[in-house]
């Protein structure tokens, strides 16, 4: 019982002479560090916080101890860097980013807590660069990134925060870069990527993200330059490369990404160079021929 009154007594004062009104802290050097104000012993009203050197840092608001209303970040220059709104103690409303310019970086909108609904990216100079569509904080629908001058560089489209579908890529003239298919965040399925004259510059095939199937190369005239297969993102059988005039250049094999053996190198015109033997990505043999298709030079090679 004795335990008890002298706990009241010391809770007492406490609860008649709650905290109310401006109070100041300051940093060793005497230089203001923050000002908060108080009603009945909660923050409440706006709440300054300052740099050592005296430049405004955050500005706040509070109602009965919680965040409520604006929210203000400035930089040791004194420049705005972030916007915010609070409700209840959380995120609610409009929210803004900016360079250390002070120019607008991105903005969007918060929905008690999580951002929803359209936010926007911008380049330093101030064009637009990226509209998407935000729901629970995740990436929702077509998400469109634009070239400073407006044009539109790539439009993709997610799901739950993870692309999926179609993304097609474009150069500023308007014609198209690259098509991509995804599925849960993950390259799946063939991609082509074009020049800007049209011409396709490479077909690819991927599963679930790496790369798997016929990888193929092409010049800006169209003609194939190499044709490579893949397996689990690993180099699998035949690999052939070739020369702008459509002869081949090398035909090479793989085992698990290593080269396996007969490895073979062609002239431009044709007739065979090396022929080398690999074991595992070691180098077993080679033989050098002249243009007459004599040996030249042979070499073994210790294992």
């Amino acid at each position: 019982m004795k335990q008890l009154i002298i706990y009241i007594l010391f809770l007492l004062p406490a609860v008649l002479f709650a905290q109310n009104g401006e109070v100041r802290e300051k940093f060793s050097d005497g230089v203001l560090k923050k000002i908060s104000n108080y009603r009945d012993g909660k923050l409440y009203g706006e709440v300054r916080s300052y740099y050592p050197t005296g430049v405004l840092m955050e500005l706040v608001t509070y109602k009965n101890g919680a965040l409520e209303g604006p929210k203000y970040g400035f930089s040791d220059s004194g420049i705005l860097r972030e916007f915010y709104t609070y409700s209840e103690g959380k995120f609610h409303g409009d929210y803004r980013g900016y360079y250390e310019d002070g120019s607008l970086r991105e903005k969007g909108s918060y929905t008690y807590g999580t951002l929803e609904g359209e936010f926007r990216n911008y380049y330093d100079s101030g064009e637009l660069q990226t509209v998407s569509m935000l729901k629970a904080g995740k990436k929702e629908g077509i998400a469109t990134g634009f070239f400073k001058s407006g044009a539109i560089q790539v439009t993709a489209n997610y799901f739950s925060g993870l692309q999926e579908d179609t993304t097609v890529w474009y150069y500023e003239s308007g014609q198209i870069k690259g098509i991509y298919n995804y599925t849960k965040g993950n390259i799946h399925g063939t991609a082509i990527e074009y020049f800007e004259n049209g011409k396709v510059s490479s077909e690819k095939q991927y599963n679930h993200g790496r790369a798997n199937g016929i990888h193929k190369i092409f010049n800006e005239q169209g003609l194939l330059l190499s044709e490579i297969n893949y397996l689990k993102g690993l180099k699998e059988g035949l690999s052939v490369t070739y020369y702008d005039n459509g002869k081949q250049w090398t035909v090479q094999n793989y085992v698990r990404d290593a080269l396996d053996g007969e490895s073979k190198i062609y002239r431009k015109d044709g007739s065979l160079w090396y022929l080398e033997v690999f074991s595992k990505g070691n180098p077993v043999s080679s033989v050098e021929y002249d243009e007459q298709k004599k040996q030249k030079e042979v070499k073994k090679y210790e294992q």
